[in-house]
């Protein structure tokens, strides 16, 4: 299947946030977990002792959801590939290695690009989510700009 241009831009755009995302979805959980943790440092956490309970909690929050869910996925598609493929899209969207970088024309790297990007169409059915996740991230440092001009 060959991707719209839209399609393609939209994928490349997810690769490139997927270090992004990974952090996200690593800081999230820390700080559901210290939520938990926070109010109850000598008790133990509600609904049981143990790494268990405070998976519960961290499964329930649906941040913490929608980024393993969007890992997950990208993670699934990526596994997918020839290992070749996978070389070139770690090196390219997680690393950032240049166009220029590469020993290839730069012709040749944006085929293998669109190639890549043709075998990873079920991203697109995380767009959405990437989408909030963003809109959500925005919000979030704009407020944080706001706190810190106030002072």
């Amino acid at each position: 299947m060959r991707l719209s241009k839209d399609e393609f831009q939209v994928i490349e755009s997810i690769l490139s946030l997927y270090p992004e995302l990974c952090r996200a979805e690593e800081q999230r959980r820390d700080y559901v977990i210290s939520l938990v943790l926070a109010p109850n440092r000598d008790t133990p956490v509600q609904g049981g002792t143990g790494v268990s309970a405070i998976e519960r909690f961290v499964e329930g929050d649906r941040e913490s959801n929608n980024l393993k869910l969007i890992i997950d996925r990208i993670t699934s598609c990526i596994s997918k590939l020839r290992f070749e493929e996978r070389q070139f899209l770690k090196e390219y969207y997680i690393e950032g290695k240049d166009t220029y970088d590469f020993d290839e024309s730069l012709s040749v790297v944006y085929r293998r690009r669109r190639k890549i990007c043709d075998k990873l169409t079920g991203i697109l059915g995380i767009y959405h989510l990437v989408r909030e996740w963003r809109a959500a991230e925005s919000e979030r440092r704009l407020e944080a700009a706001r706190k810190h001009g106030a002072k």
